[in-house]
């Protein structure tokens, strides 16, 4: 029987799960608590994880976190040049990273 790991202890063995991800942060500048530039800087430097099948086997398609910027235009919380500019330069960003 696989233990399941506390809130806290998923924290410290992925800190990464206590960033806002794209949605937190476009909402964060929605409510003004962010500025525009802010919003930005974090949007680009964000490591999107890809859209994926099932992995236990199933027909379904988990969403990647690049929706999350596709559903902010749609919903009109972000313009179409903040799309671009982020669609651009975090893909420039994440090949820094390899």
């Amino acid at each position: 029987m696989a233990t399941q790991r506390t809130q806290p202890e998923r924290a410290v063995a992925n800190p990464s799960v206590l960033e806002p991800g794209p949605t937190e942060t476009i909402n964060l500048r929605t409510a003004g608590l962010i500025d525009t530039d802010t919003m930005m800087e974090t949007l680009i430097a964000y490591s999107y994880e890809p859209g994926r099948y099932d992995p236990t086997g199933g027909d379904g398609f988990i969403r990647g976190s690049w929706r999350q910027i596709e559903d902010a235009l749609a919903a009109g919380l972000i313009t179409n040049e903040e799309y671009e500019r982020v669609a651009r330069e975090a893909s420039l960003t994440a090949l820094r990273r390899q």
